[in-house]
């Protein structure tokens, strides 16, 4: 996990962005009330962000970040090409996210499935179990 933050601000001078700090700093939420890896963040940690905008698009996250509105939890994966406005810090203490593929044992893995997993291997550089390992 990851925060963005506005580049000019307090926070984007920062290594890092104390978890802590989304209770009191102006936070914007992406699909609010979902269930998705921030939402699980905040849940986990006990922690309520200090909500002022939300949205249902990453993109506009990122643009209302750029535009100084606030700061945003992110999965380190979702960023893309529209990040100038914006700094990615790594959170304090690091915050992680499971990801997994569920595959029948009985079919092969699909190509995108093999993709998926290469691709998430060489853009987290994290430890991983042996690919597609049945539990």
């Amino acid at each position: 996990m990851v925060a963005w933050v506005p580049l000019g601000s307090v926070w984007a001078e920062m290594d890092a962005f104390p978890v802590a700090a989304f209770v009191s700093a102006p936070y914007i939420a992406t699909y609010p009330g979902e269930d998705i890896d921030a939402t699980r963040m905040f849940t986990r940690l006990g922690l309520t962000p200090h909500q002022c905008f939300s949205s249902t698009d990453s993109y506009a996250t990122c643009s209302m970040v750029g535009a100084g509105l606030g700061v945003s939890a992110n999965n380190a994966l979702v960023r893309g090409i529209w990040t100038s406005q914006i700094r990615i810090l790594p959170l304090d203490p690091p915050q992680a996210v499971e990801i997994g593929i569920a595959v029948s044992p009985e079919n092969e893995i699909s190509p995108a499935a093999k993709k998926f997993y290469e691709f998430t291997k060489k853009e987290l550089h994290g430890d991983f179990e042996a690919p597609f390992h049945q539990s």
